[in-house]
């Protein structure tokens, strides 16, 4: 059994294809009328499923030039259509010779069980194909331009209340976007977007101004590391390998760096601390967002710092040093003294071995007496 599919929608074609083969039916395709009629012509086919509203040919003219041809008139006609839905669509496409008429969507178990249907009463004769009941008469053609006006005129109201749920939509973006935007433009980090290759995708006001440029047009689309991120403090280049900021693409975490420097559009750089995140989506990166704060105050500030506290230790190891020569300078009176001490308790123990008598209040005895 081979079966002609016509529709000018590929993943139409494609589903309706996989269903029929997958019920072992043979299937031949055509995009629109006039592709299948010259199939038609060259190959035959044992039952026709055609969509309606298609360019070139439509489904209508299709199984009017069917029915009118000797050879193919008797192909059962079936009609799968989501366009042409009304019954007036159907009444008309009866009056043509179709066969059956099938709305979609339609559950695949009910659509093969009525073309397994169609097949069956053909074989036993319970249903024949219909002959074209109006010929290509003037009547003929105004029900068929009566259909086709009423399809466009359902077409432009669709088309009428899609445009306008997308202009509800767009509005809707925009609006969401101007929060953002709003939101953005009112931190005081400068925040900015990179793409894959590392040009700027966005930018808030406060990175315009921090980088010293006027608009967000002189920053899009250019290569940041190129503007901003190419040199060290002295001005030596700074290898793009080694940029800290493209270390986010590559390891797939942020990246938070505070001892390097920005450089503004007037060649001028200042100290900045900043983080770089991935943006990830569906597990591939797609570029990265930048934050960064100028700290050039903040690094002036720990600069003097760092000198009162290394002025604070000089002055505090020279009073040390003081310290310790008046300690040694004690330390070595004492040890004088002691000596001096030792001596004169000697010369005390000589006279009195001598047997002469000390003299009343003794010097020496007085000055040795700690040690008799």
């Amino acid at each position: 059994m081979k079966i002609l599919i016509v529709d000018d929608k590929t993943e139409n074609l494609y589903m309706l294809e996989a269903l029929l083969k997958g019920n072992g039916y043979e299937v031949v395709s055509a995009a629109n009328g006039k592709e299948a009629f010259e199939k038609l012509r060259l190959e035959g086919a044992d039952m026709i499923i055609s969509d309606i509203l298609m360019p070139v040919m439509d489904g209508f003219q299709l199984c009017q030039e069917v029915r009118g041809d000797e050879t193919l008139k008797y192909i059962p006609f079936i009609f799968y259509t989501a366009s042409y839905a009304d019954e007036k669509d159907e009444e008309y496409a009866l009056k043509i010779g179709t066969d059956k008429f099938l709305r979609k969507p339609m559950e695949p178990d009910e659509f093969i069980r009525i073309i397994q249907g169609v097949i069956r009463d053909v074989k036993e004769g319970k249903l024949r194909p219909q002959e074209l009941a109006l010929g290509k008469t003037e009547e003929t053609f105004e029900l068929y331009s009566e259909r086709l006006v009423n399809k466009l005129e359902q077409k432009m109201l669709d088309l009428e209340a899609e445009i306008a749920v997308r202009e509800r939509a767009e509005k809707s973006l925009q609006e969401s976007e101007n929060q953002v935007r709003l939101l953005l433009d009112s931190t005081a980090e400068g925040i900015y977007g990179l793409d894959m290759n590392g040009n700027c995708t966005f930018a808030n006001r406060a990175c315009i101004q921090s980088l010293g440029y006027k608009a967000s047009g002189e920053l899009i689309s250019k290569n940041m590391y190129d503007l901003i991120h190419h040199s060290y403090p002295d001005s030596t280049p700074y290898p793009a390998q080694e940029c800290q900021i493209f270390q986010a693409f590559k390891k797939r975490e942020y990246i938070h760096v505070d001892n390097e420097v920005l450089w503004r559009a007037d060649g001028t750089s200042f100290h900045a601390e900043y983080w770089s995140y991935p943006i990830i989506e569906d597990d591939q990166i797609k570029g990265a967002v930048v934050t960064f704060m100028n700290i050039s105050a903040r690094k002036k500030l720990e600069e003097e710092l760092e000198q009162h506290r290394m002025h604070l230790e000089k002055r505090i190891r020279e009073r040390t040093d003081e310290l310790q020569t008046m300690v040694n300078l004690m330390a070595g009176r004492e040890i004088r003294m002691a000596e001096l001490k030792k001596v004169i308790k000697k010369l005390h123990t000589q006279i009195e071995s001598e047997g002469l008598t000390p003299v009343a209040n003794d010097p020496l005895k007085e000055a040795g007496r700690d040690y008799t």
